[in-house]
């Protein structure tokens, strides 16, 4: 499961990094991404890819309050509303980590996740239309999950699945469509490309995002 990332990217780090999309919607930098806001959504167009906004987590059926954050990548292609959003509605949504809390001693202390580098991540998603509780229409996305890594899989049994920077094109490109294309390029990141750190607990509490959600804290075992 992923529950929780961040994108600390300013809005200029964000349009280098994905030089060859369209801003079509404000970014600023975010520390503690939860379900149910608005995050930065990379969506395939026709020719141009957009940089915008989608709602995290697809509302249930007749259940709008209550959402599905994630899918799991094994499962996609069985399920008929999530096979038809993987042939025609596939987006890329940015983060620089992610957040797990593994239970030590009674106590769940987050951990972050993140690329060696500290550079921006993709993870692969879906989207589709649906109604708020209010009636209205938004967009709304998921993000996919697959096995963890040798280093993920010390704290948690699922990670979001992150796209290599060389797939990227390939998952937002609309013209593919076959699954046997797609959901081989849901694999575990490489672990030795990436590192994890404890946080302070300020990231338990949705209402907080600033900078010191994503700060190293000591281990302290």
């Amino acid at each position: 499961m992923c529950g929780r990332f961040s994108l600390a990217a300013s809005e200029s780090e964000l349009a280098i990094r994905f030089a060859s999309c369209t801003l079509a919607a404000p970014h600023r930098p975010r520390f503690n991404i939860a379900p149910g806001q608005l995050v930065t959504s990379i969506i395939g167009g026709q020719g141009t890819s957009r940089i915008g906004h989608l709602s995290w987590g697809i509302p249930l059926s007749g259940k709008p309050a209550a959402r599905i954050i994630n899918a799991r990548a094994e499962t996609l292609a069985s399920k008929k509303n999530f096979l038809d959003a993987l042939k025609h509605r596939r987006c890329l949504i940015p983060a620089d980590g992610f957040f797990e809390w593994p239970k030590t001693n009674n106590d769940r202390l987050p951990v972050r996740f993140t690329r060696q580098d500290g550079k921006i991540m993709g993870f692969a998603g879906i989207y589709q239309p649906c109604l708020t509780e209010s009636g209205r229409k938004e967009y709304a996305c998921l993000i996919i999950t697959t096995a963890p890594n040798e280093l993920v899989s010390v704290y948690h049994g699922r990670m979001p699945a992150i796209l290599g920077e060389d797939t990227e094109s390939i998952w937002l490109n609309r013209s593919e469509q076959a699954p046997e294309r797609l959901l081989p390029l849901l694999i575990p990141y490489p672990a030795d490309l990436m590192q994890a750190y404890r946080v302070s607990t300020l990231v338990n509490k949705v209402s907080n995002d600033c900078p010191e959600c994503i700060e190293p804290i000591p281990d302290q075992g």
